[in-house]
């Protein structure tokens, strides 16, 4: 069920990725970086219902062209469903109506940070790093 939707550009419901985050946080403790969810704000709302207050998100920005580039270059050795060139505009898509809420709520609390994604790879790991040692507690 969840490659089927991942692979149509679909959103997992909130209670089947929470159980499978609950399980694996419950295994190690924290912090967590959850890469990709919430995605919504009522995966938000749900998640710090049931697992507590989300201490920030890291927001890798970098304009769609690049993005799109190195999402298609990922599929050549990932064997994901969802870096084709049709599956990434619906992902884009749905980002835009549903997860851009998500970083502007987090934003709002001071728990959002920013990391321009357009350099080599190397940077922008770094600059993700430099960004999760702000939020991590």
């Amino acid at each position: 069920m969840i490659s089927n939707m991942i692979r149509s550009g679909q959103i997992v419901p909130a209670q089947v990725t929470l159980d499978l985050l609950k399980a694996a946080m419950g295994e190690q403790s924290g912090p967590y970086l959850i890469q990709g969810w919430p995605k919504t704000l009522d995966n938000l709302d749900a998640f710090e219902l049931q697992c507590g207050a989300c201490a920030g998100a890291i927001c890798l920005q970098g304009d769609e062209a690049t993005l799109t580039a190195r999402l298609l270059d990922r599929g050549q050795t990932s064997g994901r469903t969802d870096d084709s060139a049709e599956a990434i505009g619906r992902r884009f898509h749905t980002f835009k109506l549903q997860s851009m809420r998500v970083l502007e709520t987090l934003d709002r609390r001071g728990h959002l940070q920013r990391v321009d994604a357009s350099g080599s790879i190397e940077e922008v790991f770094v600059a993700s790093c430099v960004a999760f040692d702000t939020l991590a507690i």
